[in-house]
């Protein structure tokens, strides 16, 4: 009887956790919602060309070149 009651109450409750964690309609994205997101992808976008005409290019040194010639040695 006690086993019974066991496996009546430990299947109720699988079925209630596990319809906590049922697939959820997602919400429909509103008007606004699609302006915000277009306008700060548009900032971004813009901050991200502006970054690059600012990067200065990597400069080297120059160095300098020994030449071998054929002079003697006194």
């Amino acid at each position: 009887m006690l086993n019974q009651f066991f496996s009546i109450l430990f299947i109720a409750l699988a079925i209630i956790l596990t319809g906590c964690n049922l697939p959820q309609e997602s919400p429909t994205p509103n008007g606004a919602s699609i302006a915000f997101t277009q306008s700060a992808q548009t900032v971004e976008a813009r901050l991200t060309e502006l970054a690059s005409f600012n990067t200065p290019a990597a400069t080297i040194p120059p160095t300098q070149i020994n030449v071998a010639t054929s002079t003697p040695i006194q």
